[in-house]
């Protein structure tokens, strides 16, 4: 475009198509219509979603009336004035001025939404996520994200449970559990413990524990189910010896310290070592549970949570306007239903807890609840929307844990 440009002693296409008066003009107005246009667009996306191509053209189209008023009522007057073009420190002045009040401006903008940007309903757990599923089950499908969701996803990634931070959560090679306690110390103990679709659920189990009186004790590790099975370590073609290593010790714990209550939850999709019998796994559960169950403690599995089709912030993040693109249908995310009530069959002091009508209600699982991403990625809820589930844990799980006290 530039070398097309440059000025031909002789007619060419380029100046016919260049050269002409309409083009002259937008040239004229390129540096105005491109400070303009982009706003215009951001703006009513925000106000009507998704834009059509259409509506998106007629935009950009409209912005050329404010180029052209910024162009002959600010541009050009400055570029004339003969008080700038005459002194290089006036200007220069001038110029500083404008850039440290733009400067200034953006930070009282940032500092405002920073402190009240956010909606109550994104920051209160118990005005937001779950909390604001009605009693039908259906949660409204969102057709753009609003500006505080948008803002959340830089985050959402790394949106885990506090346990990680504090070193509670056990990797692949670690064998010795962490005593992690949380809640009122001296009230009766609640254990949570599995893999990392247990440690999903912490958040809502120490606000409950808080509010509560209760002492809960955070003991997961890694890609290991509580379970009297060996199951194979993913992607490594080889029994994981220190899960099992780790469940005996977390069974010590349990007998010395006699909790009130063993809070649970496993992916369902593990390999079980040396056994191809999809019901190895189930009846691995089982038997730990019926084992702490002996141990005076009421057993509360939690079933395993939907698994979506993408990642979810990074699906959201690309699909702003559209964030129905990372739904999932229940069919395509119930990936092993019934595990934990099979498991579960006939154990008088087990008692299963489901959740996914708090997480996928209806029809369709959505990325974004109440305000708040639910996932954290594919298939472990953020640590955000897993605290809007106090509520509803409390509730569904107060008859257990009443009853066992």
């Amino acid at each position: 475009m530039i070398v097309g440009g440059l000025p031909g002693s002789a007619p060419s296409p380029r100046n016919l198509v260049l050269g002409n008066p309409f083009m002259v003009r937008v040239g004229n107005l390129s540096y105005s219509l491109y400070l303009w246009h982009w706003p215009i667009l951001v703006v009513a996306a925000q106000v009507a979603g998704k834009l059509s191509v259409a509506l998106g053209v007629l935009l950009v189209t409209a912005s050329f009336i404010p180029a052209y008023l910024s162009t002959r009522f600010v541009e050009k007057p400055i570029q004339t004035c003969w008080k700038l073009r005459g002194s290089a420190p006036r200007a220069f002045m001038i110029g500083a001025m404008c850039m440290i009040a733009s400067l200034l401006a953006a930070v009282m903008i940032f500092v405002s939404l920073g402190s009240s940007g956010t909606s109550a309903a994104a920051s209160d757990p118990d005005a937001s996520g779950a909390a604001t599923i009605p009693a039908g089950g259906q949660v409204p499908r969102l057709d753009h994200l609003s500006p505080e969701v948008q803002s959340a996803l830089a985050d959402a990634g790394g949106d885990n449970p506090e346990i990680y931070a504090d070193g509670c959560h056990l990797e692949v090679a670690e064998t010795e559990p962490r005593e992690c306690s949380y809640g009122d110390t001296g009230g009766e103990t609640l254990l949570l413990t599995g893999d990392s679709h247990a440690a999903q659920w912490f958040p809502a189990l120490e606000r409950l524990a808080t509010s509560r009186g209760y002492r809960l004790v955070s003991m997961t590790k890694s890609s290991c189910p509580f379970a009297d099975v060996t199951v194979e370590l993913s992607n490594k073609d080889r029994p994981y010896s220190e899960c099992a290593e780790w469940n005996a010790k977390v069974r010590s714990f349990i007998e010395d310290e006699r909790p009130l209550a063993v809070f649970t939850s496993t992916l369902g999709s593990y390999d079980v070592a040396e056994s191809s019998d999809a019901a190895s796994l189930q009846d691995g559960l089982r038997r730990s549970w019926e084992w702490a169950a002996g141990t005076g403690a009421v057993v509360i599995p939690l079933v395993d949570t939907p698994y979506m089709n993408s990642r979810v912030p990074d699906c959201l993040a690309t699909n702003v306007r559209d964030p129905e693109i990372c739904s999932t249908t229940q069919q395509e995310a119930y990936k092993h239903p019934g595990l934990e009530a099979a498991a579960a069959t006939g154990l008088e002091h087990v008692k299963v807890l489901d959740l996914n009508d708090k997480i996928c209600p209806g029809e369709v699982c959505e990325p974004v609840i109440g305000g708040v991403v639910v996932y954290r990625d594919q298939h472990h809820l953020s640590a955000s929307y897993s605290q809007t589930l106090a509520g509803i844990l409390g509730e569904r799980s107060s008859v257990f844990l009443n009853n066992a006290q």
